[in-house]
């Protein structure tokens, strides 16, 4: 995520990308960037046998090949599926005392429209 972030910083700086990414195409390499990072997080995860993190590394990753693929044809914003993700992978690994997680999925995609 750091990598993608860096870049992000940078075409900032240099004016190849406004604030929120408005355009499509331009998003794509984001995310390409960030894809990588969790397939190279989810393979050393289950490598080192780590379930919890290999549960939440695939769950993302999967999650920003969806937006990554949705985002070829409607802009998206990911904010509400980013937290989603996690919050599924962390219900898998905790079991029914996560499920109160899910409340936060609801108020972010409102505090992404509305804040």
């Amino acid at each position: 995520m750091h990598i993608s972030s860096d870049c992000y910083s940078i075409c900032l700086q240099k004016g190849k990308v406004d604030i929120w990414v408005s355009e499509r195409s331009v998003r794509t390499p984001f995310y390409m960037i960030v894809i990588i990072g969790y397939i190279t997080a989810t393979i050393l995860f289950y490598f080192f046998k780590n379930l919890n993190l290999f549960a939440l590394s695939a769950s993302n990753c999967l999650v920003t090949i969806a937006i990554s693929i949705g985002n070829l044809f409607r802009k998206i914003s990911a904010h509400g599926s980013g937290v989603a993700g996690p919050i599924t992978a962390i219900t898998f690994n905790f079991g029914i005392f996560a499920v109160p997680l899910y409340i936060l999925i609801p108020l972010t995609i409102w505090a992404r429209v509305k804040l």
